[in-house]
């Protein structure tokens, strides 16, 4: 590796991202693929009371709902250095998925899988 430190080292893919030929994966389909979208907060502090997803559920094309009220409770950390701290220290677990209190404007209040990208943002 040292043998690449300090030099020009060309990409492999450096010529089809910058023309804008390159295949990303947002650009990719394959049979029976499901799109999401994630609802966000627009609050920098609240609380979730109560998540309807009827009207959602109602859409042709949602396959499934997800938020609060069905997912488990289970904590976790995705910072990187929960991983990578000392061995005999704790981990600090203290996220949820879909949060009770949420924290930030885009803190996750659910999410939807639907058979298109249209129905998956909620148009028919």
């Amino acid at each position: 590796m040292a043998k690449f430190v300090g030099k020009n080292v060309d990409r492999l893919d450096g010529v089809e991202k910058v023309t804008g030929t390159g295949t990303f994966s947002s650009d990719m389909t394959a049979p029976g693929m499901l799109y999401g979208k994630i609802l966000r907060s627009p609050h920098p502090h609240a609380k979730v009371l109560k998540v309807d997803v009827s009207e959602a559920e109602k859409l042709p094309g949602v396959k499934a709902v997800i938020h609060r009220g069905n997912v488990p409770k289970t904590y976790y950390n995705s910072a990187a250095p929960m991983y990578t701290t000392v061995p005999y220290l704790k981990p600090v677990l203290d996220q949820q998925i879909f949060p009770e209190k949420l924290r930030f404007v885009g803190d996750e209040v659910a999410a939807v899988a639907a058979t298109s990208r249209c129905c998956a943002r909620g148009s028919p």
